[in-house]
């Protein structure tokens, strides 16, 4: 691997050697089999954290994008290898869409339950802590970010997770919100006829998806307040603990 998302490399390796050696794309002919490891790898690598903030710079126009396309006449999600403009432009916005479905999934925890959601996040609190203690092992003058700080817990860990939050999930979540609106409003396309029965198919995917949102965006204000109410608590505790503690040295 290179030096640039070693993780999110090391996920592509082994969830391409999985699915190769499973059979499930056995029946793939050899170019397709090529395409669909590309397009695997480029969308694990899109699950980069710090790829977030220029993903999102880069689609700010993907509402528009979605509506303005002819959709049914392109098939395909890598643009590199296209050769007509329309078809790669088509291709780009399949990608990013793609990877927008595959970034969220990533970042899913904050739209479970709160019981689930709160249990889970401090598993991986305790990995980074784990994390942190065997850099320190190998270098002693190393500075751990807060994150992986076990004597700085439990301040980082409200913090984490409310910066979290706010800062990689909601827009994430915002982006898809307004994609599949605008999604919505254009399906299922120009000039593209449906049997009644698939409209009404289609009419129950979206009720059904307005549902999901509704409740992932309750359980997602629900968990950054029970994450903010911890750190307020968390907080008032030290100001007492410290005024305890001038006390009684007084």
């Amino acid at each position: 691997f290179n030096d640039r998302s070693v993780l999110e490399n090391h996920h592509a390796k082994l969830g391409l050697g999985l699915i190769e050696n499973s059979g499930l794309i056995m029946h793939f002919s050899d170019v397709e089999k090529r395409m669909f490891s590309l397009l695997f790898v480029d969308l694990v690598i899109e699950t980069d954290p710090s790829k977030n903030y220029e993903f999102t710079r880069r689609n700010l126009n993907l509402c528009r994008d979605v509506t303005r396309q002819e959709w049914h006449r392109y098939s395909g999600a890598l643009p590199v290898y296209k050769k007509d403009p329309a078809e790669k432009e088509v291709a780009a916005t399949r990608f990013s869409l793609l990877a927008l479905i595959i970034k969220l999934a990533d970042l899913s925890n904050p739209f479970r339950p709160n019981e689930v959601s709160r249990l889970f996040a401090e598993c991986v609190m305790r990995e980074f802590f784990r994390q942190g203690e065997q850099e320190k092992l190998y270098n002693h003058s190393l500075e751990l970010p807060a994150h992986m700080d076990r004597y700085m817990y439990p301040a980082n860990m409200y913090t984490c997770q409310i910066s979290f939050i706010r800062g990689l999930v909601l827009p994430l979540l915002k982006l898809y919100a307004d994609v599949v609106q605008a999604l919505g409003d254009c399906l299922p396309g120009d000039g593209v006829p449906l049997l009644t029965i698939e409209r009404e198919r289609s009419r129950c995917l979206r009720v059904s998806h307005d549902s999901l949102i509704h409740d992932i965006y309750r359980n997602l204000n629900l968990n950054l307040s029970g994450w903010e109410d911890s750190r307020q608590d968390f907080q008032d505790y030290e100001r007492g603990r410290k005024r305890y503690e001038k006390k009684k040295r007084h």
